[in-house]
């Protein structure tokens, strides 16, 4: 027969590890997807067509690079936009497969020895975007990589090349 404190200690470690399967397998089952505007894209007010944020910088694009599929298939592209407000990643028509504790990092390979941390990846579907820290040298910087943190796993990168102008 178990004591009390047994049954306890027994369910607290039972919760625990249904919790850590949930936290590692729901996501693999579960997308997310977002559609939020690009800053190449004109909004509009009435019938006139206006810039976002209306003001006079014109949004232009400065690099682009297509994902390719690491450890799980990725695909979308990567453009890093000169926006009103600094450079903005923009991750387009984004399709991969989900994971705990996914981020977007800017990195100078695809090991992420030496990467810029633009936060969690906000959905593994659609087009979303981060802004990039002032200062960031995109030519050093030139890897856009989704990366499983809790893992250490590479779902998918790209590398930003200059857009044609």
């Amino acid at each position: 027969m178990l004591s009390t404190s047994s049954k306890v200690m027994i369910g607290v470690v039972g919760v625990a590890v249904v919790g850590f399967l949930y936290w590692v397998l729901a996501p693999f089952v579960v997308n997310k997807t977002m559609h939020e505007v690009s800053p190449l894209t004109p909004t509009s007010q009435g019938n006139i067509p206006v810039l976002p944020f209306d003001t006079a910088v014109v949004p232009s694009l400065l690099s682009e690079g297509e994902f390719a599929s690491r450890e799980h298939e990725t695909s979308g592209v990567a453009q890093v936009i000169n926006d009103t407000v600094g450079e903005v990643l923009r991750l387009e028509n984004l399709d991969s497969l989900n994971g705990p504790d996914l981020k977007v990092y800017l990195a100078t390979d695809e090991t992420a020895t030496d990467f810029i941390d633009l936060g969690a990846l906000k959905a593994n579907r659609g087009d979303t975007n981060y802004s990039i820290p002032a200062g960031t040298d995109l030519t050093k910087y030139n890897k856009v990589l989704i990366w499983c943190r809790a893992f250490e796993v590479l779902f998918g990168a790209a590398e930003l090349t200059p857009a044609n102008r």
